[in-house]
């Protein structure tokens, strides 16, 4: 063999020795992260995040607050709001939003001016977008009762058995609304 072609095998082997250092690198610089956002993501445990859904609880008291996620600006925004049983109980007008999270509250009266009963309601939202009336995505408070790892990454488990990307929860939002309930 000759020396050129020697320096060449050295050097193919000093590059493969290279590259499964930095994937070992990479590696672990991967499971700190995951870790980092695992403990990050467990703090949220017992919190309430803002998250898709449609049911939102009422106190008898405080108004109860939800949002929608609008992908486009909307006009005509008008959020009803169901009983247990399915009956339209008040209508929350919203008029036309920009595009991006929007915060409403519902102040527990019912159509008739009278209090709602301590309970849970359903919420749909509807708008005009594009000169079509379409169906609005709508946010509600969610307890997260866990952390799970999964070969995706970190996930919050919430009360109602749903999973969510520890990442998509933002904490905070446009204008510092906060996303997260704390427990009293």
């Amino acid at each position: 063999m000759e020396s050129a072609e020697m320096t060449s095998q050295m050097a193919q082997i000093n590059t493969v020795t290279g590259i499964e250092k930095l994937n070992t690198t990479m590696t672990q610089m991967l499971s700190t992260f995951n870790a980092g956002q695992a403990v990050q993501a467990a703090g949220l445990i017992g919190h309430e995040i803002l998250a898709s859904g449609s049911s939102m609880a009422f106190d008898g008291s405080t108004p109860a607050t939800a949002a929608l996620d609008l992908e486009n600006a909307a006009s005509g925004v008008l959020v009803n709001i169901y009983d247990a049983k399915g009956a339209l109980v008040n209508q929350v007008a919203l008029q036309e939003q920009a595009a991006g999270t929007v915060s409403f509250s519902w102040d527990g009266k019912l159509a008739d001016g009278s209090t709602a009963p301590v309970g849970s309601y359903t919420i749909t939202a509807q708008g005009v977008v594009d000169g079509k009336n379409i169906a609005l995505d709508t946010q509600t408070w969610q307890r997260v009762g866990s952390v799970a790892q999964s070969s995706e990454g970190v996930k919050l488990v919430l009360a109602n058995g749903s999973r969510r990307p520890a990442s998509s929860a933002a904490l905070t939002g446009p204008g510092g609304n906060e996303y997260v309930h704390h427990p009293h």
